[in-house]
């Protein structure tokens, strides 16, 4: 799934979930404005859920 992702996704889901940074911390590390980071990981988490499902409907992820 990381092959599907931008480096800016990555950037934001790393900071967010592995460094646990607040949005407004993020936004000011990436100098964008907090609507326009929270607009783009809300993008971005039905991007990778739509990644996921087709992902499992091809056989290529077994949910377990």
């Amino acid at each position: 799934i990381k092959k599907t992702l931008t480096i800016d996704e990555q950037q934001i889901l790393y900071m967010k979930y592995s460094q646990k940074l607040s949005w407004k911390d993020i936004s000011e590390l990436l100098g964008m404005p907090e609507g326009t980071l929270r607009s783009k990981h809300f993008r971005l988490v039905r991007k990778l859920r739509i990644e996921i499902s087709n992902r499992i409907e091809e056989g290529g992820m077994h949910h377990e």
